[in-house]
């Protein structure tokens, strides 16, 4: 889905920028992958990166049967009733 994929690169290419700033410049040292191998710098991991795209592929099946039991159909015709 290519829906998932851009979203996949976009949170990826937005938790290295946070963890960059956060945890590399401003030594907050909220999260750490450095013990993970392949791992960018110590603030991505391929790994789990892999892991929420999977998910995101699992779940937006069930996101689309959810928005389509929400969505009403509507044919733009008023009832007899007026409503």
């Amino acid at each position: 889905d290519v829906l998932v994929s851009a979203a996949f690169l976009l949170v990826t290419a937005l938790e290295l920028l946070c963890g960059c700033v956060v945890n590399l410049w401003l030594h907050m040292d909220v999260w750490d992958y450095s013990d993970v191998p392949f791992n960018i710098l110590g603030q991505i991991c391929p790994l789990y990166t892999g892991f929420w795209y999977a998910l995101g592929l699992l779940s937006c099946p069930v996101y689309r049967l959810v928005c389509a039991a929400l969505t009403f159909p509507h044919d733009g015709q008023i009832s007899a009733s007026g409503h």
